[in-house]
């Protein structure tokens, strides 16, 4: 019969059909798992609250759809994520920065707003894929599921905002560790309720119902303080039910003796050692650290002087890094009254700083300033003495300061030092107002920090 160079067919075939066989069983184990879905955390910034206030919210409800759409997982705001998002919208265009694994920037010009969101979507997309995430992060999150029979569209994007806001992560393709939570209609109210990431929602699962509200805003509100309750109920019946598998005595394993053949190690290969693991950027670097800053504040309190004390106020307006070293000038005014007298006092100085941080969004303010003492004064009848004096100024001030939302700026602080020179009115042969040239005082003020361009 069939012979290959005299000998039977089948028997040669065998052989080479099981190790076929082994190969690609091997093969098939070695397929990689799925890549975990990237984090991005989306930041958004604006310069005012009119037209770019609306601009930024409808910015901030397309943006968290279109990436929860592509597979991303979004992070509350300070959170550790693979991609940083951060959007600045000013009068006149709105700035794009995507950091990952290298940084992108672009710039859209302002125009008709559905353009620009449309511009805007395009590019922020384009980048995060572009980018790649720097670092591989594991987060928890939730997949919102509405059901069909809730007819308003505008609730979804209030609940991802508020559940963002609350520090609550979300994705839109849940694993067995994510959390599902399940809103459907109810009559005349919403009924809400969570399971495990990989379940589906349950039509006869125990409920909280919510009261449906005339109006939007109210409704939204009252579902997302239950739909914080009800995720926060399940995560920690989830966490008493794993800590209460792991409490359960696990069997020591029986090892048996094996004969083991001895066997020479291989020499250790002579190629280049393996680069080592860039560590981390660290995270004080974030987004908003990292980029120059315009601030303007105003400020008043009281300074004492040798020979009494009197109120001041003034404004300061300040340019550098947000958490480094910046200048600026600052212009203090300090009225005062006495006895057929008033005194008017202006302190124009040059101020340099150095702000440290302390917290994630508190600041140290040192500065040190040197300027003039303008002294004005004006006596009292129409044979009183009028004039202005100048002297020199310098001083400092310690300030400490929280950086609040949208660039809002609130601070305290001290300033002391020496101002002018001793100043001594006299009418009828009396002294009727001194003041040393040493000065200390307290101050408060509020303001407005924005960047004026990316970080380089």
């Amino acid at each position: 019969m069939a012979e290959i160079l005299g000998q039977p067919l089948l028997p040669a075939v065998i052989p080479s059909l099981t190790l076929l066989a082994m190969l690609c069983a091997a093969t098939a184990d070695m397929t990689p798992p799925a890549p975990a879905q990237a984090t991005v955390e989306l930041r958004l910034t604006s310069v005012d609250e009119g037209d770019a206030k609306l601009l930024e919210q409808s910015l901030r409800h397309q943006l968290s759809d279109r990436l929860l759409q592509d597979g991303y997982r979004l992070v509350p705001d300070g959170e550790p994520a693979g991609v940083g998002v951060w959007i600045h919208l000013d009068g006149t265009q709105v700035r794009v920065l995507a950091r990952g694994t290298g940084d992108r920037e672009q710039t859209v010009a302002g125009g008709d707003p559905k353009v620009v969101v449309l511009e805007v979507l395009q590019l922020t997309t384009g980048l995060v894929d572009e980018v790649r995430p720097d670092q591989t992060v594991e987060r928890a999150a939730v997949a919102l599921q509405l059901a069909p029979g809730i007819g308003d569209p505008q609730l979804r994007e209030h609940l991802q905002t508020g559940l963002l806001a609350r520090g609550f992560a979300l994705t839109r393709s849940p694993t067995p560790t994510d959390q599902r939570l399940c809103v459907r209609a109810d009559g005349d109210a919403l009924a809400v309720h969570t399971v495990t990431g990989s379940q589906e929602c349950l039509a006869d699962a125990p409920t909280t119902l919510v009261p449906q509200a005339t109006a939007l805003p109210a409704r939204a509100l009252m579902l997302l303080d239950t739909a914080a309750v009800s995720l926060d109920q399940h995560a920690q019946a989830q966490s008493e039910a794993s800590a209460t598998t792991a409490t359960e005595p696990v069997p020591e394993p029986v090892f048996v003796p094996m004969a083991v053949e001895p066997r020479t190690m291989a020499p250790p290969a002579t190629g280049a050692p393996e680069a080592a693991n860039t560590p981390p950027e660290d995270a004080e670097g974030s987004l908003d650290n990292r980029i120059p800053s315009f601030t303007m504040t105003g400020h008043g309190g009281l300074v004492g002087r040798g020979g009494g004390t009197d109120g001041h106020f003034g404004f300061r307006l300040r340019t550098g890094g947000r958490r480094w070293l910046g200048g600026g000038l600052e212009l203090t005014m300090i009225p005062a009254v006495a006895s057929n007298l008033r005194v008017f006092e202006a302190i124009p100085a040059a101020v340099f700083d150095w702000r440290l941080p302390f917290s994630k969004r508190g600041l140290v303010a040192l500065a040190a300033m040197g300027g003039l003492h303008v002294h004005h004064y004006r006596q009292g009848g129409s044979l009183g003495d009028r004039g202005t004096r100048l002297g020199p100024s310098v001083g400092t001030t310690v300030r400490l300061t929280m950086l609040g939302e949208r660039g809002l700026v609130a601070f305290a602080g001290l300033r002391a030092g020496w101002s002018g020179g001793r100043w001594v009115h006299v009418l009828s042969g009396r002294s009727t107002w001194r003041r040393s040239a040493m000065l200390i005082g307290f101050e408060v003020g509020l303001g407005w920090d924005f960047p004026w361009r990316g970080r380089s």
